[in-house]
């Protein structure tokens, strides 16, 4: 997958479904916006029956996991460009999780236009570097064709002057 077809993904992850009120409130954060992963801690198993796996007297250290209280609320991180395009169209958000359909949708929006922005950019990078290619091809047998009519004005006055020789 691509990295924009990864965010696009997790954005429709993110987006409210019907499917999620299965869920409990306290996993409506699984997902944060700069797709670190959190787990709740409920869904947290240790295998401590699991042997000695290390040298003998290593210490091992219990796993801390943070109460619910303690965690993050998930927070909207927005890049310079994103937060300009956004204030061009003259909108903004909240900047918490989860987002309304209409802040996921213009969000998307503005990430698909910055995506072209981007591809527009390398599009005209790779134009340039073919087109200096090109051009480079275009001098190289200009040269080369210069250099092939010298030899063949060469070869015709020679060959003027074995035939006056013949005549002779």
């Amino acid at each position: 997958l691509s990295e924009w077809e990864a965010e696009d993904f997790l954005s429709s992850l993110l987006s409210p479904a019907a499917s999620l009120s299965d869920f409990s409130s306290s996993d409506s954060c699984l997902v944060l916006h700069d797709h670190t992963y959190s787990l709740s801690q409920q869904h947290v198993s240790i295998d401590l029956d699991g042997g000695n796996y290390g040298k003998e007297g290593a210490q091992t250290t219990p796993l801390r996991v943070e109460e619910p209280a303690e965690q993050e609320i998930a927070r909207l991180i927005l890049t310079d460009e994103e937060k300009r395009l956004l204030e061009k169209e003259g909108l903004t958000l909240h900047g918490t999780l989860p987002l309304t359909k209409m802040e996921e949708q213009v969000l998307t929006r503005v990430r698909r236009k910055i995506r072209n922005k981007k591809s527009a950019q390398e599009s005209r990078r790779k134009k340039k570097v073919y087109l200096g290619g090109l051009e480079s091809r275009v001098l190289k047998y200009t040269a080369q064709n210069l250099e092939l009519q010298n030899k063949v004005q060469l070869l015709e006055e020679q060959n003027l002057s074995l035939l006056d020789q013949l005549r002779r």
